[in-house]
């Protein structure tokens, strides 16, 4: 029974006491158990099954009593201990599933219904075997410690330095952790393994002065004892005999392994403590005494004030801009109240004979004891905050700038939640575009104001946006308007995050394209009108000019005909009208012909892989009269493979070196070169020739069908072959120009497509 309180004498718990305690607190383990009227087991909590490895359905529905052990005694009369007393709490020894024993700590107490009857049981219950063998433990300590009081809780050794005789008393064995049956080592044989090599030169040196003059000595030496190493301290003087002369040594010997390890925790606990401070980002000032001494500071706070002289000044020295803090820092360490304050303006320089600025701080003051000191000291943490204030505040012109952005913008804007894919907000374009008031499209999802065709299009990309995997996407669709006509817009969607790093909600910016789409219909109709009437003209041309020519062959053949038969009997003049007629005939095949060459390069194009080298032979071969009767030299580099159609190169080299032949100056011979050189994927190539040239002003002339820049008096031809290269080279995807110098010659430039 506790005795009242008045009775009782306070003592202020230990240290080890209080973090037992505190301990305890923390993780205190609680078993519940619950049962009926009859003692009938009906709950038991998780806990219960840690403790006694029984599941909930291994005990419900049994009986409270039996779960205490049988074998102990107190179990005996507990029921009709509890039902007479009405509560009970005690420790005793119970049994785990599994049979082992365990100590615990159990309280019982009887639940009464409103009319005093009963009607249930609750037990509460807690593993304390660990507690129960610390207990013992400790008995065991306190009788070691007893012990040691007995004999001042020091050992004592003596050595008589003649016959090397060493005695231990029995607490010397014990601090030791020698078996006493066994007889000390000797001081001459038997130190130099008790100690590391730097502990035993420090003894021998005072045994040598002790022996020689009698000096005393205290040392605290590491002992390789044989269980463990410890720490011990060893003080010794001589023994004298009779006539004064020194025959030995007698000391003392005291376990200090705790005290050193406590020292030794308390040592890292402050390099630990120094280290952390020394590391915190945070500024960290220790200030003593009612000057306000500045004692330390850690490299943040240095940072706070380059240049200036901190350690040993006052505060009011360090920060003379903010005279008003001296009394902040007085009253707390009069009063002990800790100071706070976040965000706080000061107009000071951030070195030494620098401008005032406006910098912000959060700081906190505190009153602390410092090791060694009796005096009261401050603990200053300071944390600048002057760039997140300004971030904050240009975030918050930076918000204010897109909202007035986002309510005045041009085009539609709005923000959507992945939760319900319903607006957070949008702006008046968008409610403008689509007819709908604000709080109307933001209660309506953004599927259900899509055309049912383009809700998919836009629900993939979004959901993948909703679970991070894009952060931007953009999408042509159909809204529904209010009045039920499809706009169409486009839609460039961006992912916002939260300050996790986690989806938060997707912005819009939303821009009608319906009058784009309308005018990109309208196109694609007249590209297809575009598209049907040239088939048709290419259609028409070659039937054309397919059925010209046979009425031609036979205007010829009468021609001819005529001609042999009656030559005789025609006179100067008919013969001359018949030239005429023979020479528009073959005129007129040449251009049937060309317009032939002409349709046929849009319609019979295969491009495969193709040796220019072998293209260019072939043109040259076939012009193999024309070169003879001009006396003129055609050359050639190394040519490429190119992807091209064959039979069409073949024309486009044979045209072109064609042209460098005819039109030759008078009185000179013809050169025409042929070149090529890589240009990306594509091949640029140049036939350069020694001619009469063309003027600037008819460069884009000349590729142009039935346009020539000379009679046929002049240089015959039908006006076709350059405008049939022109097309060649653009149905090979490339493109041909001309430089040329009137006089000197000209240079015809065209791309074409490599090999791959």
């Amino acid at each position: 029974m506790l005795s009242p309180p008045h009775n009782r004498k306070r003592t202020l718990p230990s240290q080890e006491q209080l973090h037992r305690i505190s301990l305890g607190l923390l993780r205190l383990p609680l078993a519940l158990v619950s049962a009926d009227a009859d003692g009938m087991v009906d709950f038991v909590n998780d806990k219960f099954t840690e403790i006694t490895g029984y599941e909930a359905g291994e005990t419900v529905g049994r009986s409270l009593w039996s779960l205490q052990c049988q074998e102990t005694p107190t179990c005996t009369d507990l029921e009709k201990f509890v039902l007479t007393r009405g509560d009970w709490h005690g420790e005793m020894v119970n049994r785990r599933k599994d049979g082992a024993p365990y100590w615990e700590s159990v309280s019982i107490a009887v639940v009464r219904d409103r009319d005093g009857a009963i009607s249930g049981y609750v037990a509460v219950k807690q593993d304390v075997s660990e507690g129960k063998q610390t207990e013992e433990r400790l008995k065991a300590r306190e009788a070691e410690l007893s012990e040691a009081q007995r004999i001042a809780r020091v050992g004592s050794w003596t050595w008589d330095a003649e016959s090397d005789t060493v005695y231990w008393s029995e607490q010397t064995y014990r601090t030791c952790g020698f078996d006493q049956s066994v007889a000390p080592p000797s001081f001459y044989g038997g130190h130099g393994k008790l100690f590391p090599p730097e502990d035993l030169a420090r003894l021998t040196q005072c045994i040598d002065l002790a022996l020689r003059d009698g000096t005393p000595y205290q040392l605290d030496l590491q002992m390789l004892c044989p269980d463990t190493p410890r720490w011990i301290t060893v003080r010794g003087e001589a023994t004298r005999d009779a006539e004064g002369r020194i025959k030995g040594l007698r000391g003392s010997i005291q376990d200090i392994t705790e005290r050193k390890r406590a020292e030794e925790e308390i040592q890292c606990q402050r390099r630990l403590l120094e280290s952390v401070i020394m590391n915190l980002p945070a500024a960290v000032l220790i200030a003593v005494g009612h000057d306000l001494r500045i004692k330390m500071i850690n490299p943040a706070y240095s940072r706070l004030a380059p240049g200036k002289e901190i350690i040993g000044k006052t505060f009011p020295e360090v920060w003379p801009e903010i005279p008003a803090l001296r009394d902040v820092f007085l009253k707390v360490l009069e009063t002990g109240e800790p100071y706070e304050v976040v965000d706080e303006p000061y107009h000071i320089s951030r070195f030494p004979g620098g401008l005032l600025e406006k910098r912000y701080f959060s700081w906190s003051l505190f009153r602390v004891r410092l090791p060694g000191n009796e005096e009261w000291g401050l603990l200053n943490t300071a944390w600048e905050t002057t760039e997140r204030k300004r971030s904050e505040d240009a975030l918050r012109v930076s918000e204010e700038k897109f909202r007035s952005f986002f309510e005045h913008a041009a085009v539609g804007m709005g923000r959507v939640r992945f939760t319900d894919a319903c607006w957070i907000d949008v702006n008046g374009a968008f409610c403008r575009m689509l007819g709908y008031s604000p709080d109307a499209m933001k209660a309506t999802p953004w599927p259900q104001i899509t055309h049912p065709e383009d809700v998919d299009m836009d629900l993939i990309p979004f959901r993948r946006m909703a679970v991070g995997e894009l952060d931007t996407y953009s999408v042509e669709k159909r809204f529904i308007h209010k009045d039920g006509h499809h706009v169409w817009a486009r839609l460039a969607l961006s992912l916002v995050r939260n300050a996790e790093g986690l989806p938060d909600y997707e912005i819009a910016v939303i821009e009608d394209i319906t009058d784009r789409k309308r005018s990109e219909a309208e196109r694609e109709r007249l590209l297809s009108e575009v598209q049907r009437s040239n088939q048709e003209l290419q259609q028409f041309a070659y039937i054309a000019s397919h059925d010209l020519q046979e009425p031609l062959r036979m205007i010829s053949s009468y021609i001819s005909l005529l001609e042999r038969k009656y030559s005789g009997q025609l006179d100067e003049k008919a013969i001359t009208y018949l030239s005429y007629v023979v020479d528009g005939a073959k005129r007129m095949q040449k251009l049937i012909e060309g317009l032939l060459n002409y349709s046929r390069i849009s319609r019979e194009a295969r491009l495969v892989p193709v040796d220019t080298n072998e293209s260019f032979s072939a043109a040259v071969a076939n012009l193999e009269q024309r070169i003879r009767e001009s006396g003129g030299d055609v050359t050639n580099d190394p040519l490429p493979i190119v992807l091209g159609d064959e039979t069409q190169l073949v024309q486009l080299f044979q045209n072109l070196v064609g042209n460098g032949l005819k039109y030759r100056k008078p009185g000179s011979i013809p050169h025409v070169h042929l070149s090529a050189r890589p240009a990306g994927l594509e091949w640029l190539f140049s036939v350069s020739d020694n001619g009469i040239g063309i003027e600037s002003q008819h460069y884009d002339r000349v590729f142009q069908i039935f346009q020539r820049l000379h009679t046929k008096e002049e240089y015959p031809g039908t006006g076709i072959g350059l405008a049939l290269c022109k097309k060649i080279v653009e149905r090979h995807g490339g493109r041909i120009w001309v430089e040329s110098r009137p006089g000197e010659g000209t240079t015809f430039y065209f791309i074409l497509p490599g090999e791959h």
